[in-house]
């Protein structure tokens, strides 16, 4: 006890001079962040630990209540996670480059090497300081390793507006020190690693944190589908000679009850020069989404199941005018982009790739294409026309009877998912 004490006296003297990094860790905003005194150990999942954060009033602040509960499923923090310290006057912000950094600490499984190994440093970027609050806000200069410990380190290189070097907290000094319970002593051996790579600079503030298993979910859903298959289907009358083709009128549905729009698209020889044949078809795949185009969260280290339901997805496969090689063409998969279709940019691109001999395939990403109602329709140069189902993946998520051409994707209520499930379940399909 009087060991104790003796400690707290001493670190208070050093960090009295002048002004110190906070460090609180009774609440998220107290000291640096992010923090592994945020987590809560959780053998279901493939870190062990899950983040822990505090929720708030869910009756005042619903939606902030929901986003946080939605982070305490997650088995780490982000692989670019906004990093934050705090200080107990004005700093001298030019000095923060030099002073404050990401140390890479031991990877917490065997499967993958990663970017980083022990000790290495990762500098700060897109740094913002709040003076109300003397609080600098920055983000790692590069993506970390998933899976992976690193420390938030900050040392006496940081200065304060009068060019004296900042100090530590008391308490820091102490949960360094490896007193404080399970937190701390993780804490002192990450210190232990950065005040190495540090010297001669001393550490005067820093968080140990875990990144989260980005992946996992993925790789799970790829070894599932091994077994799956995609029982695909050509539709009548659906390969069509490039040359003959004179335009494509799309009925695209826009609005529920059903409102189609008409679009066409002239097909004039230069702009598809390179084409011979393009192909429709479709084929199944296993739906991981829930009705709110969400994927219901798992713990990483439980097994994945493959659900029931499926989806029935369209392709465009646009071949090369050339003859085909004997073990058959190349082929590039090509993604759309935000709001576009297989009909888009994979057809204005594929000429130039079939140029170079590739063939090209496209599908619709989730939430895009219109509604499940559109048609395209094939007109070649005799006035001959072909209806084919389009293969629209939007829907009328938010309920107002308008269906947007990404509408399904981009998931902002009842928590902002964004395209996070939107893209998971399309790279399913691709895979």
């Amino acid at each position: 006890m009087r060991c104790l004490l003796g400690l707290f006296l001493w670190a208070g003297v050093l960090a009295a001079a002048g002004t110190t990094v906070r460090f609180d860790i009774s609440a998220p905003d107290g000291g640096p962040f992010p923090s592994d005194a945020f987590t809560a150990a959780d053998s279901t999942q493939k870190t062990g630990l899950r983040i822990n954060l505090p929720v708030p009033d869910c009756g005042a602040q619903p939606s902030s209540c929901a986003e946080v509960n939605l982070l305490n499923q997650l088995d780490g923090f982000s692989l670019t996670a906004r990093v934050r310290a705090r200080f107990s006057a004005p700093i001298d912000t030019g000095t923060l480059a030099g002073g404050m950094s990401l140390v890479a600490l031991d990877n917490l499984t065997q499967e993958e090497p990663g970017i980083h190994k022990t000790g290495d440093t990762v500098k700060i970027n897109r740094v913002e300081y709040d003076p109300a609050t003397n609080t600098v806000y920055a983000k790692p200069d590069s993506t970390l390793d998933q899976h992976r410990r690193y420390a938030l380190v900050i040392t006496d290189a940081v200065k304060d507006k009068a060019g004296d070097a900042v100090g530590a907290d008391p308490a820091f000094q102490v949960c360094a020190q490896g007193n404080g319970g399970a937190y701390c002593t993780e804490l002192a051996a990450a210190v232990a690693t950065a005040s190495a790579k540090a010297a001669p600079a001393k550490v005067v503030g820093a968080a140990a944190f875990t990144t989260m298993s980005a992946t996992v979910w993925l790789e799970k859903a790829r070894a599932l589908l091994a077994g799956v298959p995609p029982a695909v289907t050509m539709l009548p009358q659906a390969a069509f000679q490039i040359a003959n083709l004179d335009s494509l009128v799309f009925q695209q549905q826009t609005a529920n009850p059903t409102q189609l729009t008409t679009f066409t698209i002239p097909l004039p020889a230069s702009l598809l020069q390179g084409l011979g044949s393009i192909y429709i078809g479709s084929y199944t795949s296993p739906n991981f989404l829930n009705a709110a185009q969400t994927i219901d969260p798992a713990a990483t280290g439980a097994d994945l199941n493959l659900p029931a339901a499926t989806n029935q997805v369209y392709f465009n496969a646009l071949v090369p005018d050339a003859a085909k090689p004997a073990a058959g063409y190349p082929v590039v998969i090509f993604g759309h982009g935000f709001g576009d279709s297989r009909f888009g940019g994979p057809t204005a691109v594929a000429p130039t790739l079939a140029g170079a001999g590739f063939a090209v395939i496209a599908i619709n990403a989730v939430g895009h294409g219109f509604g499940p109602e559109s048609t395209v329709t094939f007109v070649d140069k005799a006035g001959k026309s072909t209806t084919l189902p389009a293969g629209g993946r939007s829907i009328d998520l938010n309920g107002d009877g308008v269906i947007g051409s990404e509408e399904g994707c981009n998931v902002n209520t009842p928590v902002a998912v964004g395209t996070r499930d939107c893209m998971r379940q399309t790279a399913v399909d691709l895979l």
